[in-house]
């Protein structure tokens, strides 16, 4: 399973984070209760923030669709 603090750390760094790290954050969001037992819920929702704001990009992915992705975890 994806660790949400490596690809957050990434994504500070360079701006944008792999198509990979994307559909991993997706599984990962969905099972939140494996997030906030592993302690990564502020994390998520400090990568959520970025990834709306478009502070961050996903490689191959537009923010159109991300922010569409996203909406169903609003």
């Amino acid at each position: 399973m994806i660790r949400i603090q490596s690809v957050l750390e990434r994504a500070l760094q360079e701006n944008r984070i792999t198509r990979q790290e994307w559909e991993g954050l997706l599984d990962v969001a969905t099972v939140a209760d494996e997030t906030i037992l592993r302690g990564e819920n502020e994390l998520l929702a400090r990568l959520v923030a970025l990834l709306e704001g478009g502070e961050v990009m996903v490689e191959g992915i537009t923010h159109n669709e991300v922010l569409k992705r996203l909406s169903a975890f609003v």
